[in-house]
């Protein structure tokens, strides 16, 4: 595989992983979950245009999350349910449309200017990842 991998055009992406692309730092759930996202993240920085599906389900993130079971997400005892309303809560904050097609620069341009402190902290505030994700530390350090 190449370093920004082979993804499909357009690559589908749940909501709440439109924050944590722009945060990732290289941690992860293992190794193969590093290098997957680290992939994605690659491209998207290379290519601001390509496009992204924006979803409430599992996208290609989770395809090498160790957390996926079938299409459900197992993390810490979550329900599919409990993820989708994270990523339900991002797509009416930040203004996107579930299923509507994005170039990544438009998408990460609407999370930004839609996404205050406020909405960050309640967003993020129980993720794993958050003292070493940029996104975070960005949007809520003054």
């Amino acid at each position: 595989m190449q370093e920004t991998g082979e993804y499909s055009d357009p690559i589908r992406i749940r909501a709440h992983h439109l924050l944590c692309i722009q945060g990732f730092q290289g941690y992860g759930y293992n190794s193969e979950f590093e290098r997957h996202m680290k992939g994605i993240v690659t491209l998207l920085k290379l290519e601001s245009s390509h496009k992204l599906q924006v979803i409430a389900m599992v996208d290609e993130i989770c395809s090498s999350c160790p957390h996926k079971v079938g299409i459900s997400c197992n993390r810490d005892g979550d329900s599919v349910h409990g993820v989708e309303k994270l990523d339900a809560i991002v797509i009416r904050r930040a203004c996107l449309d579930e299923n509507g097609i994005y170039s990544w620069k438009n998408a990460r341009e609407l999370v930004n200017n839609n996404l205050t402190y406020h909405y960050v902290v309640d967003l993020c505030s129980k993720c794993i990842w958050n003292d070493k994700c940029l996104f975070f530390i960005k949007k809520t350090r003054r």
